[in-house]
């Protein structure tokens, strides 16, 4: 799934809950990623924001590709 080619792509950046729902995440799963450093976002203030292209790339590098199993 790409979240950049969503109706979210026009936004530089997304807040948490946005970016729970377009990754299908509950929230708190968003924030303890984000506390672990596991998760790339940007702080501005007070303000945690998720840029869609930069989660783009955390789910391509994230994702695993099951292989084949040997029988």
């Amino acid at each position: 799934m790409k979240i950049a080619n969503t109706d979210f792509s026009g936004k530089l950046l997304i807040n948490g809950p946005v970016a729970a729902k377009v990754l299908g995440l509950p929230e708190r799963t968003l924030f303890t990623l984000r506390k672990r450093d596991n998760i790339p976002f940007a702080q501005i203030g007070r303000s945690i924001r998720y840029c869609p292209q930069e989660l783009d790339t955390w789910i391509d590098e994230n994702s695993l590709i099951p292989s084949p199993s040997m029988n």
